[in-house]
């Protein structure tokens, strides 16, 4: 609606007539913001169910002048997480599958046989699962309580990161996230120091976040963003990125690196 010259109060009408439930409330209350004078990003950040994400990439649409644009590179940003989910779950729903069923595999030839009983097998397949799942609960706990940021935070998402399987998922989620957020804030207009600064803190993991902060400070001073990355990460992303910049091509660079996956299976 704003690529056919509509103003954001006009467009936004019509997207209320066509939402429904929680976000047309949402809408309503922005659209009324709006009348009285707040900025959009201001309005969204008042209604409580946009993403800091959506936020950041629409004021950096206004700020740029180029708020058309950042609706659709918001509109990726989601198309891109939905695909990235979904991937994601896949990929875990087999080690899944395998844990439970070596649970019930494991004890059975002593029940088979007969050394114990059916409800010394089962007794047995409940402990097992209590192995896999105690650990998993004890993280999660552990990672909720710790907050998003701060030395706690880092000690959880490193911890994380050594779980089999899930830590390659969570490794590849977070540069996937920094890309397509970079991405993201890069087509709505930002200047890479901002965008590589806002991009770290969507990541998701503290320790991944730590290896990509200085690609902001590496901007700020004039260089390229590569530059104040860390060695740790993944040679292949490192080496892409670099193309990318000297290229002049890093938003199509960008765009591949946040479909795929970089840890090492």
């Amino acid at each position: 609606m704003l690529d056919a010259g509509l103003g954001v109060r006009k467009a936004l009408g019509i997207a209320i007539r066509n939402s429904r439930g929680r976000m047309r409330r949402a809408l309503i209350t922005v659209h009324a913001d709006i009348e009285n004078g707040r900025t959009l990003s201001e309005a969204m950040s008042d209604a409580r169910i946009f993403s800091r994400d959506d936020i950041c990439i629409i004021e950096a649409g206004e700020i740029s002048g180029r708020l058309n644009v950042a609706f659709m590179s918001a509109a990726a940003w989601h198309e891109w997480r939905t695909r990235s989910f979904n991937a994601i779950r896949n990929k875990l729903l087999l080690p899944c599958l395998q844990m439970h069923a070596a649970a019930f595999i494991v004890p059975f030839p002593s029940y088979f046989l007969g050394h114990i009983t059916l409800t010394g097998y089962l007794s047995a397949v409940f402990s097992l699962l209590l192995l896999i799942y105690i650990p998993i609960v004890a993280l999660l706990c552990i990672y909720w309580a710790s907050g998003t940021q701060g030395p706690a935070r880092r000690f959880t998402d490193r911890l994380l990161l050594r779980v089999p399987f899930l830590g390659m998922t969570l490794y590849d989620i977070a540069l996937m996230r920094y890309c397509g957020s970079f991405h993201a804030l890069l087509e709505a207009g930002v200047t890479m120091s901002v965008c590589a600064e806002i991009a770290v803190g969507l990541c998701g993991n503290a320790e991944v976040a730590s290896m990509l902060k200085g690609g902001a400070d590496s901007a700020r001073a004039g260089n390229p963003v590569s530059e104040g990355f860390s060695d740790k990460l993944p040679s292949n992303f490192l080496s892409m990125w670099r193309t990318g910049e000297q290229t002049g091509r890093l938003s199509e660079i960008l765009q591949l690196l946040s479909t795929q996956k970089q840890s090492k299976e």
